[in-house]
């Protein structure tokens, strides 16, 4: 025997040794590996750790159920015909090294039931290490409930201490097995993968890593739909503080090694990175029938402590001789998309599985996807790395030379190419391209910060509650200051955007003070972005002044690329109508908001969730003009944009939605309108802000003082309130706003007393609030006729009111409901004289501007009649109890 004399030699030697090794039965490896090598200590243990490395796992659903059923023992089990929890072992489907599972079937009479039991064997019953893990695995399956992994169905005890589960059968096959037997397509075969992508998605929103991803634990069943099996080793994301791999325990070992990424097999920390080096080689295996690496070369890498980046897909179909059509079909976008999988380093793969599964489907659709192959500054950077010692100056020089040369004939070829094409075209490309680029670059910066988060989060003793993880995802310092300023800077405006959306503008103010001293002088992307952020936020807390000076700025900033896309100039226009708006000019704003419609619909350099947004937020702005028709279209379009690109389910759902609602409250169909509200209430499967849900509540407490239910109003009030107030600051417009509805709806429950010492309290702060400050005024002069009925306060509201109604359409209906709600009062306490001339004034101010058959309609009907000395109409009190209920107060004294 030859004693190896370097590390190099050692490990070639190591790996001979382990191909005759796994030849030998296990029991017998160890005193033929002895007696091979000899006094080599280092040897043994070189051959030892492969050794671990290439154990078979132990679960027995490593393998699929069909090919387990052709590998077990003809052995009979002694168990079949056993009752284990409500279910009858009837057959043993595969066995592993600590366990086995049957196919079992319930006879407990409840139902009829066919299931895969997985029972853990008798003699781990001591066993904390196997125990643990069986629990675990159970624990996950409970907790992913997903159409792309195998439910979860029953679990419990057998005898004394034998844990068992049962899960879904899955009748199917491995998913390679699958699409070789069928020869399926390239497109088959990604639309399967993407199906995996959404299963992998799903465990890690769940802080469920896989960590076994294979083909072997994904099958398809007979109607194509993939079931991802075996958590077997899967472990929680807040388990890193054990996350290196250090124990082996009855042959298993944490990883299969022709899927494991790098740094599980050099038994590093792992993270959602390690699935999606997995998910890399499934895909490179489903679009080549070959895996990138063989295992010996894996295990060669990892004793070096080199991983290398690998093959392109279709180098590997070219130079297995595959046809041209198929070379061409996974040649560019799907290489890169593989090997954004692939990277050896974690940071520099895909951010999530579902950003992988979203990239397959834009090549599907024949649209750029977001990946980019490895530049060449980065790729010779890590050429000098592996090469530090040998790499000479003369060498660096030809690395740079080289790179000039490249960029050079690049310019050349570009400029070939356009001299055949219209300037302007030209033009546009280049700047697509940059952009492109921009957005590119960031979205590496945001995928590591937010697997920063992710990280800390989810570090021991870090707790983890919402408020916390807020925290983290707005800390712009979470990775350290960037080389790049101005991708510094981009971070930090992400972050602003998500304070934006999430209504804490007091906070992303805070942080744009920080931000835009820091920016460069001229015009700039990221400058005129912070300035409209700026603008926003300043809107809602009240500062009009340091809005319109920063809309100013995000026009003179914008860069011609900006200008030329159009999603910008859409956002500046409808803030140009909020803030016009704001300072009392309607009609204007109508306009603003109108055009900002227009451009979100034309824009280029935008995506479906944002031109819906905008849409939804031009919604809003119609129904403060009163266009109820045009807020309701507004809305569907912004739900049809987000349903055609399947974004249906995003932070701005509910604010659409709720914008219908509010639009049928203010047409008066209470009834539908609580109706809404409870539907919107109850779909929790997208957060929302405080201020959103806060705003919501006010309109469903006024629905319930209109409708007769002051008790429930007044519950809902004072929190909405307080909730909104906190935290968008208590001086700024929105609580202000939010405190007058409060006052409102108290007085429509009757509460005159506590509505007065309200608004007497608010008044200070609304002095620089001039449409605030006219519905305050409104307010108190129908408190004052509530509390005292005499002429003076009657002509008060009289005069008053009517000249608020002149403001526009959503004035005009809010008046014309007071002056119907005044009126049904005053006949209620016996005022006939005052409610008969509310009423008329009611009818007067309304005119022809409201129409249909809600409340608000019904009832100048009803008092048109009762001022003629008609009788009631029918089909007035019919509209009317529809609207709000048969047995409300209003119907029954109607009725007579």
């Amino acid at each position: 025997m030859t004693t190896p004399t370097t590390d190099t030699d050692r490990l070639v030697r190591a790996l001979q040794l382990l191909g005759e090794c796994l030849e030998l039965p296990a029991a017998e490896r160890d005193a033929w590996l002895t007696g091979q090598c000899g006094e080599d200590v280092a040897l043994k243990a070189e051959v030892t750790r492969l050794l671990m490395a290439d154990a078979a796992l132990d679960g027995p659903l490593d393998r699929p159920l069909l090919e387990q059923v052709q590998t077990t023992s003809i052995t009979p089990d002694p168990r079949i015909g056993v009752q284990v929890g409500p279910f009858v072992l009837c057959a043993m489907l595969g066995r592993g090294g600590m366990g086995a599972v049957y196919r079992a079937e319930r006879n407990d009479g409840a139902f009829d039931q066919v299931v895969a039991l997985k029972l853990l064997g008798s003699s781990f019953g001591d066993d904390p290490l196997a125990m643990r893990r069986f629990a675990q695995e159970r624990k996950f399956l409970v907790r992913l409930q997903h159409p792309n992994i195998a439910r979860f169905l029953d679990g419990g005890v057998f005898g004394e201490a034998q844990p068992w589960y049962a899960m879904e059968l899955v009748d199917g096959e491995s998913l390679t097995h699958h699409v070789t037997r069928l020869n399926l397509p390239l497109r088959a075969r990604l639309m399967l993968f993407m199906q995996v992508c959404d299963a992998v998605q799903y465990a890690h929103q769940n802080l469920v890593l896989h960590r076994d991803l294979k083909p072997a634990n994904i099958l398809v069943d007979k109607t194509g739909q993939v079931k991802l099996l075996d958590f077997g080793i899967a472990k929680h994301l807040g388990d890193f503080a054990d996350a290196p791999s250090t124990a082996t325990h009855a042959g298993q070992r944490a990883y299969t090694p022709d899927y494991a990424a790098p740094e599980q097999i050099a038994g590093g920390s792992v993270s959602t990175a390690t699935d999606l080096y997995a998910l890399g080689v499934i895909a490179f295996e489903l679009m080549t029938g070959k895996r990138p690496f063989a295992r010996d070369e894996l295990l060669r890498a990892s004793a070096l402590g080199e991983a290398s980046l690998a093959e392109l897909p279709s180098k590997r179909l070219t130079r297995d001789g595959a046809d041209s059509r198929t070379v061409a079909g996974v040649r560019g976008d799907l290489d890169t998309i593989v090997l954004a999988c692939l990277q050896p380093n974690p940071a520099r793969r895909y951010a999530s599985a579902s950003a992988l599964k979203r990239d397959i489907e834009r090549h599907l659709a024949g649209l750029p996807i977001e990946a980019r192959p490895d530049s060449f500054a980065y790729r010779s950077s890590k050429f000098v790395q592996r090469h530090r010692f040998a790499v000479t100056a003369g060498v660096l020089f030809a690395l740079a030379l080289i790179t000039a040369t490249t960029f050079s004939w690049i310019q050349a070829q570009r400029a070939e190419q356009a001299s055949a094409r219209a300037a302007a075209s030209a033009l546009t490309a280049q700047r697509e391209r940059d952009a492109a680029l921009v957005e590119m670059r960031l979205q590496e910066v945001l995928r590591e910060h937010f697997v920063a988060v992710l990280n800390r989060a989810t570090e021991p003793g870090t707790p983890i509650d919402p408020e916390s993880l807020m925290n983290l995802a707005a800390d712009p310092g979470l990775l350290g200051s960037f080389g790049d300023p101005n991708m510094q800077a981009a971070l930090r405006l992400s972050l602003i955007d998500l304070l934006v959306h999430r209504a804490e503008f007091p906070k992303a103010l805070e942080m744009l003070d920080r931000l835009e001293p820091t920016l460069p002088e001229g015009p700039g992307r990221i400058k005129a972005l912070a300035a409209v952020n700026r603008a926003f936020s300043a809107i809602r807390v009240g500062e009009l002044d340091v809005a319109e000076a920063s809309l100013a700025r995000a026009e003179q900033n914008m860069t011609v690329e900006q200008r030329a896309g159009g999603m910008l100039v859409a956002r500046i226009s409808m803030m140009r109508g909020m803030l016009l708006r704001a300072k009392g000019d309607a009609a204007s704003a109508s306009i603003a908001s109108r055009e900002a419609a227009a451009q979100a619909m034309t824009a280029t350099d935008t995506t479906a969730l944002e031109r819906g947004s905008v849409l939804g937020a031009v919604a809003t702005a119609m129904l403060l003009d009163g266009n109820l028709d045009a807020a309701i279209d507004f809305a569907g379009q912004a739900e049809a944009i987000w349903s055609e690109s399947n974004v249906s389910k995003n932070f701005a759902m509910r604010t659409v939605a709720t914008q219908k609602a509010n639009a049928l409250f203010i047409r008066g169909d209470l009834l539908a309108a609580k109706a809404a509200l409870d539907a919107i209430n109850a779909d929790q499967t997208i957060p929302e802000s405080v201020p959103a849900r806060a705003a919501r509540d006010l309109t469903e407490a006024k629905v319930l003082a209109l409708l007769a239910r002051p008790g429930e109003a007044e519950a809902m009030v004072d929190s909405a309130v307080a909730r909104m107030c906190n935290s968008v600051g208590e001086t700024s417009p929105d609580c202000l706003r939010m405190t007058l509805g409060g006052i409102d709806t108290l007085r429509l429950s009757g509460k005159t007393t506590e509505a007065k010492s309200r608004l007497d309290r608010i008044r200070p702060a609304l002095a620089t609030q001039p449409a605030l400050m006219t519905s305050a005024n409104g307010f108190a002069s129908f408190i004052a006729l509530r509390e005292a009925p005499t002429e003076a306060n009657l002509k008060t509201v009289l005069d008053t009111l009517p000249a608020i109604a002149s403001a526009g359409s959503l004035p005009r209906r809010n008046v014309v409901r007071a002056l119907l709600m005044l009126a049904e009062s005053m006949q209620t306490a016996g005022q006939q004289d005052a409610a008969n001339r509310l009423a008329a004034s009611a009818i007067t101010t309304a005119g022809d501007a409201i129409d249909g058959n809600a409340m608000d309609e019904s009832l100048l009907e009803l008092w048109q009649a009762r001022l003629q000395q008609q009788p009631p109409p029918p089909q007035a009190l019919a509209a009317l109890a529809k609207a709000i209920g048969p047995e409300h107060p209003l119907v029954l004294a109607h009725r007579g």
